[in-house]
């Protein structure tokens, strides 16, 4: 949605935050903050609303959940992190969270192949959302999402395909915390929203509530009207999906990384690289450590 420009010659580089969930149609409407569509008869024009009650438009400051454009925060505080020395993307599971999955090759995942999901850990995301009791009430933390990951096998061997996982971040997030003594959180706090001035950007928290003015999320239900799913326990997204922002917060997030304010230029570079990814809906052909390149035909290249 925010949109930094630099001109290569006859090439573009531009960055682009999107909103993308990459759990289920029902959680990118929950978790990405999606609004409603209405046909006005009258005029025979679709109308965007931002409130299905009232049909107020979106506000143009509206705060919406950003799904998992999370990820790309919480990898910029883990690369700051690699470039102050505090851990290395080459260290090992093993390493850094002995036994938190004793069923996966733990001495063969590595810090890099979390950010850019190549890890083979497999991802407990739709069962978690179909049953949301699991956990009861009260904030839920990563810990407490990988530890529903534990009975499961590997999707595949370490290093050898890439595969969607949010289960990457939460450990990426465990990680950082033990190589700094501070939460995910605080770090991406430090790192990230104080030095940018990122004053509409909320961390995930024990809390249902949205700044207003904010963005309605609906799920679909067949003959009956959408429900507002707006409200639920942000700390259920985690270190994966769980921030809300605003276009704006997230135009300069993209444009202070992309023109190298957060990172040392090897972080950043390791950053853009990444792996090839299947066919998708998006049309994104690299995954990096939390950015996602696009190539168009006209040979501008899209970051986000």
């Amino acid at each position: 949605m925010g949109a930094g420009l630099k001109k290569n010659g006859a090439r573009a580089f531009v960055a682009v935050t999107a909103v993308c969930a990459a759990l289920s149609p029902a959680a990118l409407a929950a978790v990405g903050g999606v609004s409603a569509e209405r046909r006005d008869a009258t005029a025979s024009r679709l109308v965007r609303v931002g409130d299905l009650a009232d049909e107020a438009p979106i506000a143009p400051r509206a705060s919406f959940r950003i799904g998992s454009v999370t990820k790309s925060f919480l990898a910029t505080a883990g690369l700051a992190a690699v470039g102050e020395g505090r851990l290395a993307l080459d260290d090992t599971l093993a390493r850094r969270l002995p036994g938190v999955l004793p069923r996966l090759d733990e001495g063969g995942i590595t810090v890099r192949m979390l950010p850019d999901h190549t890890s083979g850990v497999p991802d407990p995301s739709p069962r978690l959302l179909a049953h949301p009791g699991l956990f009861g009430d009260g904030a839920v933390t990563p810990a407490d999402l990988v530890a529903k990951a534990r009975a499961l096998p590997p999707v595949a061997p370490p290093g050898k395909e890439f595969s969607y996982s949010n289960a990457d971040y939460w450990l990426l997030a465990m990680i950082l915390k033990r190589a700094t003594g501070q939460s995910y959180t605080e770090q991406v706090e430090a790192r990230v929203l104080r030095p940018l001035g990122l004053t509409h950007t909320v961390l995930p928290a024990d809390t249902t509530s949205l700044p207003s003015p904010f963005m309605h999320g609906y799920t679909p239900r067949p003959g009956k009207a959408p429900l507002d799913v707006s409200a639920f326990n942000s700390s259920w997204g985690s270190s994966s999906g769980g921030m809300v922002s605003t276009t704006g917060d997230l135009d300069r997030f993209a444009s202070a990384l992309l023109d190298g304010r957060l990172l040392a230029p090897e972080e950043l570079a390791a950053m853009k690289r990444g792996v090839r990814v299947p066919a998708n809906p998006m049309g994104v052909s690299v995954y990096g450590l939390g950015l996602t390149t696009l190539r168009l035909p006209c040979g501008a290249t899209f970051c986000g």
